[in-house]
């Protein structure tokens, strides 16, 4: 049995009987310190196509901290044949530690979900951006600029050109609001790239995707 973390986001992957037993004992040391599991999802492996889904959190353990009624869980199952059970095909890939595991139109997509669910964070961000601009710049380059670029790690920027061009556009409009600069002023070739520095330049790191994406795939 594997288990794949990063940060708050984990995947556990092996046999059924060890996947179980593992969940469950996670969920308990995570309770014995406080910390109540919102998000979970397992695959059931090895095997080859099809990959399947099913969302109903399975209890044989009967831990209480293993509640369906308050954990978001996806299993996934890779088997030798036609899908078993009810369960929706997936015949694009899955998602391990945040980053999608599978074809270029499933990648494409996350990148997309990505950006659109920031779009309500950084209404947010501009609300607090009114009484605390510097709080709300942090929070800009913390959350979606950070989250971004960690995407572009494993996503090139190819294959999801017009979302990550998106997503950098959203941002650099809501720091345009917290700032209170003109389009017009930000669009200045001398403006620009001194906001694209990063902050340790005396930047303001609004990262141009374009730019940077080949790099931090090679990187990567």
């Amino acid at each position: 049995c594997h288990i794949l973390a990063l940060a708050d986001d984990l995947t556990v992957i092996g046999p059924d009987d060890q996947r179980t037993r593992v969940l469950s004992a996670l969920a308990t040391k995570l309770a014995d310190i406080g910390l109540v599991m919102r998000k979970l999802q397992d695959v059931d492996g090895p095997g080859h196509a099809p990959v399947t889904r099913r969302r109903t959190l399975p209890n044989p353990t009967g831990n209480p901290n293993l509640d369906p009624d308050r954990i978001a869980y996806t299993h996934y199952k890779w088997e030798d044949g036609a899908t078993v059970g009810s369960t929706d095909a997936l015949p694009d890939g899955l998602i391990i530690v945040g980053l999608p595991i599978g074809s270029a139109e499933h990648a494409r997509a996350h990148v997309q979900r990505t950006v659109e669910g920031h779009r309500k964070s950084l209404e947010t961000i501009k609300l607090i951006g009114s009484h605390d601009p510097q709080l709300a710049a942090l929070t800009l380059h913390h959350c979606c600029t950070l989250r971004l670029g960690y995407l572009l790690k494993s996503i090139p920027y190819n294959v999801a050109r017009e979302e990550y061009d998106a997503g950098a556009a959203d941002i650099r409009n809501t720091w345009r609001a917290l700032t209170g600069i003109t389009e017009s002023e930000l669009d200045k070739p001398c403006v620009r790239a001194a906001t694209e520095l990063p902050f340790t330049h005396g930047g303001q790191n609004l990262t141009n995707f374009a730019d940077v994406g080949d790099a931090i795939a090679f990187a990567a």
